[in-house]
């Protein structure tokens, strides 16, 4: 009877998806992050796979990036603390003129999208926050005081974008703490998820003292251009991860993820956590962006 009873656990795990690979982070975190404000979310792509065996995010031995259904053309990225992006000699290689001649104007930044129809609950996903495991992941500088496309001359505006791009691309000696998340295709269909830089768009929110789900991230959806944003195509029985950060604060309370992709919102398994209540604070400038994917963030 035992060995039935174990059998048709595996059984289940298997027919329904709740299974997560092992990972095996290449850094070691240096403990957890205590925050006081709202952080920019969005996460990276770290991989993309069909196998549920140890996932090795710096080799990607498992990952298939070609198949007979989908290719992917812009790999996920990896931060290797030993190459760090160095924009300094790039910055000094380079001279600069103090006025902009008007035949060498920069284009203009991409106009904020505001969507028409309403963002949806949708099905076909299935987002796992698995806290069993802890890998890393680096302390990202915020992008909310980074003057994108500002200054007068070619020099500003140049450094204003590698700024930005910085989060992004530059990887974090500063490891912290942080959890995988499982995007799982559990359709029929192919899937585009959404992605800027590479990255998901994708929050976590935390229960108020009312009992209410809140976010404590925001999505920055400025861009240096508008090949900022592209989307990778998810198969069927296919999974995508990404992680979170592992915060610690003084309020004990449950938490999850909000993810969005192709106009759709799909909310993660709950899971215990800890934060600091300033982190529910909006910062003052993001209601510039809430006529697009914030809207959806900050209004449920």
């Amino acid at each position: 009877m035992r060995t039935l009873t174990v059998i048709l656990i595996i059984l289940s795990f298997s027919a329904f998806g709740q299974r997560f690979p092992t990972i095996k982070d290449p850094i070691e975190s240096k403990g957890t992050l205590s925050t006081t404000k709202m952080l920019q979310g969005g996460f990276e792509i770290i991989g993309i796979s069909n196998n549920y065996q140890t996932f090795k995010p710096e080799t990607f031995d498992n990952i298939n990036y070609h198949n007979d259904s989908v290719t992917h053309e812009h790999l996920p990225l990896i931060f290797d603390d030993e190459e760090v992006f160095d924009t300094t000699s790039i910055t000094l290689d380079l001279v600069f003129d103090d006025e902009i001649p008007p035949t060498e104007q920069p284009p203009p930044p991409p106009p904020i999208i505001k969507f028409n129809t309403p963002y949806l609950t949708g099905t076909g996903f299935r987002i796992i926050v698995d806290t069993s495991q802890i890998i890393s992941i680096p302390d990202y500088t915020d992008n909310s005081g980074v003057n994108l496309h500002g200054g007068e001359s070619v020099k500003e505006i140049y450094e204003s974008e590698l700024n930005f791009l910085d989060k992004y691309y530059s990887p974090s000696t500063n490891m912290v703490e942080g959890y995988p998340v499982l995007i799982e295709n559990i359709s029929d269909s192919v899937w585009n998820i959404d992605t800027q830089e590479g990255w998901v768009f994708m929050i976590q929110e935390a229960m108020n003292e009312h009992g209410e789900w809140k976010p404590i991230e925001y999505i920055d959806y400025r861009a240096v251009c508008g090949n900022s944003f592209w989307t990778d195509k998810l198969p069927p029985k296919y999974y995508l991860i990404t992680k979170i950060y592992r915060y610690n604060g003084e309020v004990r309370t449950k938490l999850r993820v909000r993810f969005v992709t192709e106009h759709q919102i799909f909310i993660s398994n709950e899971f215990e956590g800890s934060i600091n209540y300033s982190q529910f604070n909006v910062p003052e400038f993001l209601p510039l962006f809430t006529d697009n994917i914030n809207e959806h963030f900050l209004n449920n």
